[in-house]
């Protein structure tokens, strides 16, 4: 009949108007609630998918575009073609007053030294730059723009080698500091985003390529089984009711038990990773997401490994992470190279990578023989001399602790229980090759007040956070 092809064609634009305004809500609604009056870091690559997510954002009348920093990653993996995708972006962001940084990185040599594939190197290269953008305070949440599709194929990638009931669940919206706005979104509504709202983007050739298993995944596996199923609702579906499920076992954990250690960690008792299997791999997925926002399997074997492991035993996890046993409770921090700092003493504050030592001159009647229940110590003013410096610890040295004999620093260190991974950070005051105290933690004999003297140093020691560290 004359005009059914017109009204078929207004009924198709009034559908893929409705399928712009659902996306839209809902992720609007998830930027409303996460994302508004925050300043927000957002991933681009260049590709129709975070083009999709940077153009949403800044059409939003909630978020600020001041409060917008862009994120951009290189590789080196793709040669000119990968510097032309940060070009692309980095234009755009000039044309549109957006803020950028580009992350430059050398993933082939990375995977070299590694072993790891380049698909995982160049994830963890990203999780890397995200996690040092919101420490050093640039923003409070970054964004991805995973969306419904690339959950799906996740899932399917998590099955297919090897995972429990946590690795079902998927990708969260939100986790720790990073936030998915588009996860409830398919590809085939950011593709009809893009179009409708003539989004430039770059297309990675890569994407073709099958050797990547993700692409493999993609480009094979879900065109087969969608002949005969309806894979990604399915999936999807399976998502769901694992979450149900994991929601449930995580509901057992208490979370208060994985509190903050020095340096930057997260650590738990080590009977809390001796448990049933179940929940000690939780424990050690809520160790990881406290300090990273995300968790690998092969990061939570790591850690429950390492509860049954001596004293002092250590494994390095993927992305610069480092688990400790220490006494009696495991640690999980980033790797630090131990500081190699001096300092010539006197009254002042002095920074040794985490921690600080703080230096004050008072009157002798005014200290306290021992440590002071604040935390800090008090030695004689007298007895220190005018070439004292301040440095960290040194092989095979000996220290006299207040009361008397002679130990060697490590056994002291030892007997303290102070952990090893915090002794290349504690300062140490040495006065002629002598040691006359180890900060936060004991004065040496040879430095302790008496009935002359008429001035003393106060020394004590603050972390990262700027709370005083008693040892």
């Amino acid at each position: 009949m004359k005009g059914e092809g017109t009204c078929r064609e207004r009924l198709t634009a009034f559908a893929e108007k409705c399928i712009l305004i659902i996306m839209l809500d809902k992720a609007k609604d998830i930027l409303n609630t996460h994302a508004a009056n925050k300043r927000i870091a957002v991933a681009v690559s260049g590709g129709r998918d975070s083009m999709c997510l940077l153009h949403l954002l800044t059409s939003l009348d909630f978020i600020d575009k001041k409060n917008i920093l862009v994120l951009n990653v290189e590789h080196g993996i793709r040669g000119e073609s990968s510097i032309a995708d940060s070009d692309f972006v980095r234009r755009y962001c000039e044309e549109n007053g957006l803020d950028l940084i580009v992350e430059r990185a050398d993933v082939p040599s990375r995977c070299a030294q590694s072993g790891r594939g380049e698909e995982e190197e160049a994830r963890l290269v990203r999780r890397e730059f995200f996690f040092r953008i919101l420490e050093d305070g640039k923003a409070e949440l970054v964004l991805t723009a995973h969306h419904s599709d690339d959950n799906a194929e996740s899932v399917l990638m998590h099955i297919l080698r090897g995972c429990g009931l946590s690795g079902l669940r998927g990708m969260d919206v939100l986790s720790g500091e990073i936030l998915r706005p588009l996860l409830s979104t398919s590809r085939a509504e950011i593709d009809e985003y893009v179009e409708k709202n003539a989004v430039p983007y770059v297309e990675d050739e890569t994407n073709a390529n099958n050797e990547y298993f993700r692409n493999f995944v993609r480009n094979r596996v879900f065109p087969l089984l969608n002949e005969h199923a309806d894979a990604n609702g399915s999936l999807l579906r399976l998502m769901e009711a694992a979450r149900r499920d994991d929601d449930f076992i995580r509901s057992l954990i208490d979370e208060s038990s994985a509190e903050s250690a020095p340096l930057g960690g997260v650590r738990v008792k080590s009977v809390e990773l001796l448990k049933n299997p179940a929940l000690s791999s939780r424990t050690a997925m809520l160790m990881l997401k406290r300090l990273t926002g995300d968790y690998t399997s092969d990061g939570v074997d790591a850690i429950v490994k390492c509860a049954s492991l001596s004293s002092g035993g250590k494994l390095e996890i993927a992305g610069g992470l480092v688990v400790a046993n220490e006494y009696d409770y495991v640690t999980l921090c980033r790797r630090r190279e131990p500081f190699k700092g001096r300092y010539g003493f006197g009254e002042g504050d002095f920074d040794f990578g985490g921690f600080t030592a703080h230096a004050r001159i008072c009157d002798a009647k005014e200290a306290k023989v021992g440590k002071n229940v604040d935390g800090a110590l008090y030695i004689a003013a007298e007895k220190v001399g005018k070439s004292a410096e301040l440095s960290t610890r040194k092989d095979g040295e000996k220290f006299e602790p207040f009361g008397g004999g002679t130990r060697k620093l490590k056994e002291f260190f030892i007997d303290k229980k102070i952990p090893s991974r915090l002794r290349d950070f504690l300062p140490i005051l040495r006065s002629g090759g002598k040691i006359l105290a180890v900060f936060g933690v004991e004065i040496s004999q040879l430095s302790k007040l008496d009935n002359n003297s008429e001035k003393a140093y106060k020394l004590w020691l603050t972390d990262e956070k700027g709370e005083i560290w008693k040892g």
